[in-house]
């Protein structure tokens, strides 16, 4: 069986961890398929150290994902080519709209909360508006009022309790020997972030915040 997780990233890694939950959750039932990642984000290679296949694709506009050229679009001779069993679809649902029921497979579509503009978009020739039955299963992973009929589930999650790592292994696993505080920042890179950041945690010390 091949399941395909596709969805955008751009900077960030944050939907690209979700599809690596899925996977792990997969596999922790112990589902047996060859799993693949779809997305237009550089930073996937965080998918290596699951051993996920990654496919990087362009973002491409609505010119190209249009009902009369979409056939020549990446997105489209991607999945195509791959020939998935059940594709899931995180969030982006306006990409495929044109040629989703071309997709001979199970499609699962999920979303966390957004605004209900998120649902119909409007352009210069047509306004497309989203569609329950382009898809097997609709499902909201947090709790959020919508005007889209959705299944509520659990959040997904990355790890259960007895999957996290004891605090002196992710010390090691990280290379700290852990006589110093250790703080994670996990926000979306962008170009001249770090050094931002840096002068900010500069700032804070000559104050003796930290």
């Amino acid at each position: 069986m091949k399941i395909v997780y596709y969805t955008s990233g751009i900077r960030g890694t944050g939907r690209i961890v979700q599809g690596i939950s899925i996977y792990n959750a997969l596999k922790r039932r112990g589902v047996k398929c060859n799993y693949i990642i779809i997305s237009s984000t550089p930073l996937a290679r965080i998918a290596d150290t699951f051993a996920i296949p990654h496919i990087e694709i362009p973002l491409e506009d609505e010119k190209v994902l249009s009902k009369d050229n979409y056939s020549s679009s990446i997105l489209y001779k991607t999945l195509t080519d791959l020939c998935p069993n059940i594709l899931i679809v995180d969030r982006m649902w306006f990409t495929l709209y044109h040629f989703i029921q071309e997709l001979r497979c199970k499609k699962i579509f999920f979303s966390i909360q957004v605004n209900d503009h998120f649902y119909k978009i409007e352009l210069a020739n047509e306004i497309m508006s989203f569609k329950n039955h382009q898809y097997d299963r609709v499902l909201a992973i947090e709790p959020f009022k919508c005007s889209i009929e959705m299944d509520y589930i659990n959040p997904i999650i990355i790890r259960n309790r007895n999957e996290i790592f004891d605090k002196e292994t992710a010390l090691e696993k990280l290379g700290f020997d852990g006589l110093k505080k250790v703080c994670l920042i996990a926000l979306n890179y962008k170009d001249g972030y770090f050094e931002h950041l840096k002068k900010s945690i500069h700032t804070l010390r000559m104050r003796g915040m930290i």
